[in-house]
């Protein structure tokens, strides 16, 4: 190889620059350059003409002086030359080895002659081809192997002999595979350059093969890598099997075979390729039709020592004369193809079969008795296994249906086991037999073995638990019965083998696992309280009782956790002795315990303790929540300011767990509707000393009087004299009908032309009555509820807008007064009862009140009917006129007849018949108005050409889908008698109404829009209204709409559709006054199925409320600062909290700061100063306080009234 550059010019450089100083000192040079001379030193040439084995190079010596030797003349790859021939001015030397154009040579200590390196080149450097020249298969014997490649190597140097006699140089390809050389030889001849190659018995030759060699030239050439084509000649014959059982089963295992009858050996009459013949997917089995699951081939060779033999193993057993073997894709060494065929399996051996043995167990557990027998010799497992294989005959039983057994077979153990359905006790006999089985080897098998008894099990079972299991009953009504081993079934699901103290029912027993009865209970069986005893004749399947009663036993549980609340909540209601604390449990209670009040306490606010031995307490169990009502005599009223703490104690779960005594705060959630003094009237009439004050719901301390030195937080009656305006306060007061009124006692007769002042009144939830003052002392009045007129009932065309007006003959109280039970409305003659549980009453006035029949459960008023409404007596909460007096008996307004819609039906003009889109029999029939639906459904009632309807169907309030049995075309008739036509007031169309079918191909499109701006938080709503009857269905999805307003998107929460007008009425958020609405709809049709393109948009202002909020009254709460330093404000409607809550926006004109602010409802705060305001001091609030309909208010003030 040669020398790196770096290493050659190390060892030049010295001699080099020594010649140089030389020739420099003494100006002169030698004629024929010795000394080394200059420049490059010259080539050597590898002359391959000389010694064609390339060991010889030629080398110039011009001007070399003295004799060259062999010494003189050194090779980098380590070669020594051994011989140097001068001709003239060169030297033929040659080497002990190849020196090539890999090489480079020197000459060392030669006078006139350059010592440095020098590059070699060759006189041959052409590339070596292969040819080959001939392939001979051998068929001289019947072994493998022997095959010859006769090669040339032409068109170039020598090859290095080394390398072509070399294996590993060799690939020689056969059908796409490389074949292993192990075993071949090769003679080569370096002066013919043939080689011959006699393959080994792992690369024999096909017809067609390839042969490349990786090797050079002795100039260091490669050959030519192609491979080059060959075609072998010698052997033309496919293989066939030789003798009479070619095909055979090897079950000798000394003798590679496989005692289960998994190995095959195929003979054949001369060897088979190991490489391509004797492959696993040359050979597949074609199983009988019995067979189970599918055999696969896991190894296939050609048996060493017999090429034409091939030893296949199987996954399963190969059977003679069951089984047949497909042999596809074998050739023999030469790539002859055997050709594809079935072929059947010899036995190569056989052995008698027998019994070894049989046994009959009796095992723990249900179901789970064997019978089990070994034998001496495998038997085909596809049949071994097969029910009509074998007999079975049980003492006590008779023979058994082994069709209905489980039989598994073992091959390698050769155990056939039938696992029995039922259980034996032991002694039991079985009888087993084989009837027609197939050992392996093919031969029948049909014997019967000795008989045998059952034997196994002889251990009582054991009691080793009860529990009550919560996991699969939540609700402890399930006990787990656990024993140690399984049971017989007959005994263990016996209910009268189980005995609760106290008595439980047991409705069921099952057995769930064989060892564990589940017994279903009647009741709760809480662990603890009862204990169980188990009958003795529970026994196990072999028999085995208890040996005793067993118990009594107590109960554990699958719940161990201790329960306890999680969140409870107190409500205020309005009214009195119906307040409520309700606790959550994070498990289910016994209902007794939960129900005891002396399990709880309960404190409000916290630290004052609640007496609850007047409440009532409810548990319900399966939202497992306790309810307290702070009702009776003593009821306890929750106060809207204060806050609960509820503690619980000694109470049990279903599982017997002691409820943990965790206490549960909360704040009240009360009722927030703010109490109003309705009246006030001298008792008797005329002058004395006796007023009454009647509220419009029940009160809280009605006595609890002011005084000025000992009570200044007390309620104060102040009467104020029309004369002399002196105001004076009662000496007495009693409060009247729960809370409702209460009647003061003054120490004087009071002016009757006088005022009453009230101050200091909130309701029983603390919902304040601001002060009331300069309030008249009316006369007072007796008459009790009653109607001063006959309702008024309305129906108006359309539906879910029928009302009805009560009129009553006195000013009303509103305690109660809109409570559905109050009235009973109900159609005359039938006496069927309108249920008004979801109308919508309203109060007119003082005397009057509406009913709107709005909702899906309602119905709408029937113009052909008369209908009665009676005022109802609730013993509890009476209808009461403002004065208080009480309704006494039912008072009734008899056959009233309803207003309004009352003689027109539908018409024809306005209806229309049009082409159904989406099916070509039907019709979209729209009425000019709503229509009583169960009329409309009235199939007899329309025709169509003549043709009466199949079916109809609702599509709206005012439209129908007519079916026909005829295509329903354009122009044709379509007639509907009145009595389909009856509107939804109940008037009947005036006659027949014939329409034209037409079509309607028009989208829909806005007709109008507007905004509604409803004082307070929520009710603003924006309607649009269509110019045709659209899509229910589309019309009231929300999201097909878009409100905007100022660049900001409006959300919206409903989307309400009327037939009556085609409106569609999109509650949403709070509106500004006087700001412009953009509303848009996309992807809302007509009943015809037509769809704008595009959105549809229309804008309105938004208008209904341009007032701007004010301070209604303010005054010095007392009750809640006794100095006097908090004021409650009431402000005219609901406003903006945040700018209120803001105690920087609140100062005085007096020297007294706002310290801080609290917002108690939308329209009423209250405020702490530091010092008390005098009188004439103002309240001040800065400018800027908004409603929600954007109003802004200027800056406020307020005189609190003290």
């Amino acid at each position: 190889m040669a020398q790196p550059f770096s290493s050659v010019s190390a060892r030049v450089l010295p001699f080099a620059l020594g010649a140089a100083l030389f020739v420099s000192a003494c100006s002169s040079s030698s004629e024929d350059g010795s000394g080394g001379g200059d420049g490059t030193p010259a080539a050597v040439v590898q002359n391959l003409t000389v010694d064609p084995n390339g060991r010889t190079v030629t080398v110039d010596v011009t001007g070399a002086r003295g004799t060259i030797t062999s010494a003189s003349v050194e090779a980098s790859g380590g070669q020594m030359a051994v011989s140097v021939v001068r001709t003239g001015s060169s030297i033929a030397v040659g080497f002990d080895q190849r020196v090539t154009p890999d090489h480079q040579v020197r000459l060392l200590g030669v006078p006139g002659v350059n010592s440095g390196w020098r590059d070699v080149t060759t006189s041959d450097s052409r590339v070596p081809q292969l040819t080959v020249l001939s392939a001979t298969q051998d068929t001289s014997d019947d072994e493998l192997g022997g095959d010859t490649i006769q090669v040339a190597f032409y068109s170039g140097p020598r090859v290095v002999e080394s390398q072509v006699t070399d294996l590993d140089s060799w690939k020689i390809t056969v059908g796409g595979l490389i074949m292993n050389l192990t075993g071949s030889v090769i003679d080569f001849d370096p002066a013919t350059q043939v080689a011959e190659l006699t393959l080994g018995p792992l690369a024999n030759l096909h017809q067609d093969f390839t042969v490349r060699v990786e090797a050079e030239s002795v100039a260091a050439v490669a050959v030519n890598p192609a491979a080059v084509g060959g075609i072998a000649t010698g052997d033309t014959t496919p293989p066939a099997l030789e003798g009479s059982s070619p095909v055979t089963q090897n079950l000798v295992v000394s003798a590679s075979g496989d005692e289960y009858g998994r190995v095959v050996e195929f003979t054949f009459n001369e060897p088979i390729s190991p490489v391509f013949g004797a492959q696993p997917y040359n050979f597949s089995v074609v199983d009988h039709p019995a067979a189970v699951g599918m055999t696969s081939i896991t190894r296939a060779a050609v048996v060493p020592g017999s090429d034409s033999t091939v030893r296949v193993h199987f996954s399963r057993p190969v059977v003679p004369g069951l089984d047949q073997i497909e042999i596809d894709g074998v050739v023999d060494a030469h790539g002859n193809a055997f050709p594809a065929q079935s072929v059947p399996i010899a036995a190569g051996s056989t052995v008698a079969n027998s019994f070894q043995s049989v046994d009959f167990i009796t095992e723990e557990g249900l179901e789970n008795d064997a019978v089990v027998a070994v034998l001496a010799q495998a038997l085909d497992p596809d049949t071994a296994a097969l029910s009509d294989r074998w007999t079975l005959d049980v003492g006590g039983v008779g023979p058994v249906d082994l069709s209905t057994q489980e039989i598994s077979y073992d091959l390698l153990t050769k155990t056939i086991r039938i696992d029995l359905d039922f259980d034996v006790v032991n002694g039991t006999t079985a009888d087993l037999a084989s009837v027609g089985g197939m050992d392996i080897d093919g031969e029948g098998f049909t014997v019967a073995a000795a008989q045998v008894s059952a034997a196994g099990d002889s251990s009582a079972p054991q009691l080793q638990g009860i529990t009550q299991n919560r996991e699969v009953d939540i609700d402890g009504r399930t006990v787990d019965v656990r024993f140690t081993e399984d049971l017989d079934v007959m005994t263990a699901t016996n209910v009268g083998n189980y005995t609760f103290s106290p008595a439980i029912v047991v409705q069921g027993a099952m057995l769930v696992d064989g060892s564990l009865v589940r017994l279903e209970l009647a009741d709760v069986a809480i662990p603890g309280d009862v204990v169980l005893t188990i009958s003795q004749a529970v026994s196990d399947p072999a028999g085995n009782d208890l040996g005793s009663v067993v118990g009594p036993g107590t109960l554990t549980s699958t719940d161990q956790t201790p329960p306890s609340p999680i969140v409870a909540a107190a409500r205020a209601i309005e009214g009195q002795n119906n307040d409520t604390v309700t606790v959550l449990f994070n498990d289910q209670l016994i209902q007794s315990e939960a129900e005891d009040v002396n399990h709880w306490t309960l404190e409000s606010p916290v630290g004052n303790a609640v007496d609850l031995s007047q409440a009532t307490i409810t548990y319900d169990a399966g939202i497992r929540v306790a309810t307290i009502l702070l009702g009776g005599p003593n009821g306890f009223p929750l106060l809207n300011t204060d806050d609960f703490q509820v503690s619980v104690t000694t109470m049990r779960d279903l599982g017997g767990n002691t409820v943990q005594a965790t206490p549960i705060n909360g704040s009240i959630i009360a009722e927030g509707q703010r109490p109003a003094l309705e009246a006030a009237y001298a008792v008797p009439a005329g002058i004395g000393e006796f007023v009454t004050i009647r509220f419009s719901e029940p009160m809280r301390n009605l006595e609890d009087l002011y005084d000025a030195s000992s009570n200044p937080a007390g309620v104060r009656y102040g009467q104020v004299d029309s004369v002399t305006s002196v105001e004076t306060f009662p000496v007495a007061a009693t409060s009247l009908d729960g809370g409702l009124g209460v009647l003061i006692e003054y120490a004087s007769p009071i002016d009757p032309s006088g005022t009453l002042n009230v101050v200091g009144l909130t309701d029983l939830a603390g919902n304040l009555l601001f002060p009331v003052l300069g309030l008249p002392i009316a006369t007072q009045q007796n008459a009790p509820p009653a109607q001063s007129s006959a309702p008024a009932l309305t129906a108006d065309s359309g539906v879910d807008n029928d009302s009805l007006l009560v009129q009553f003959s006195t000013p009303m109280s509103g305690w109660r007064l809109l409570e559905p039970s109050q009235y009973t409305l109900r159609e005359t003659g039938s006496g069927t009862v309108i249920d008004l549980s979801q109308a919508r009453f309203t109060r007119i006035g003082l005397d009057a009140v509406q009913v709107e029949l709005r909702g899906p459960t309602l119905p709408e008023f029937d113009a052909s009917l008369t209908y009665d409404l009676e005022l109802n007596v609730d013993p509890n909460d009476p209808l009461r006129t403002e004065h208080g007096v009480a309704i006494g008996a039912p008072d009734l307004a008899a056959s009233v007849s309803v207003s309004g819609d009352v003689t027109q039906g539908p018409t024809q003009v306005g209806s229309l018949a049009l082409i159904d889109p989406t099916d070509a029999n039907s019709a979209i029939v729209v009425f000019s108005e709503t229509v009583d639906m169960l009329s409309a459904l009235d199939a007899a009632g329309y025709t169509f050409n003549g043709s009466t309807a199949l079916s109809i169907s609702e599509y709206s309030a005012r439209a129908v889908r007519a079916t026909f049995n005829v295509p329903v075309t354009l122009g044709g008739t379509l007639e509907i008698q009145n009595t389909a036509a009856v509107d939804s007031a109940g008037n009947p169309a005036g006659g027949l109404i014939s329409l034209a079918v037409t079509q309607d191909t028009t989208a829909p499109s806005i007709a109008g829009v507007s905004a509604s701006v409803a004082p307070g938080f929520g009710g603003d709503q924006v309607v649009l209204t269509f110019d045709e009857e659209l899509d229910p269905a589309q019309a009231t999805d929300r999201f097909r709409y878009t409100l905007m307003a100022g660049g900001q998107t409006l959300r919206i929460a409903s989307a309400l559709y009327s037939s009556n007008d085609f409106s569609v009425t999109l509650a949403c958020e709070d509106l500004e006054d006087g700001a412009t609405i953009e509303a848009s709809v996309n992807g809302v049709g007509d009943l015809s199925g037509n769809v704008p393109v595009g959105a549809l948009s229309d804008s309105a202002m938004a208008t209904g409320d341009s007032d701007a909020p004010q301070i209604a009254t303010a005054y010095v709460n007392l009750a809640a600062n006794a100095s006097g330093r908090v004021i409650d404000v009431l402000f005219s409607e609901s406003i903006d909290t945040s700018f209120v809550d803001d105690s920087y926006r609140w100062s005085t004109n007096a020297f007294s700061s706002v310290l801080g602010v609290e917002v108690l409802a939308p329209d009423h705060v209250q405020v702490l100063v530091d010092v008390p305001l005098l009188s004439s001091d103002e309240l001040i609030l800065a400018p800027g306080l908004e409603d929600p309909a954007g109003n802004q208010a200027p800056e406020l003030s307020v005189d609190p009234i003290e």
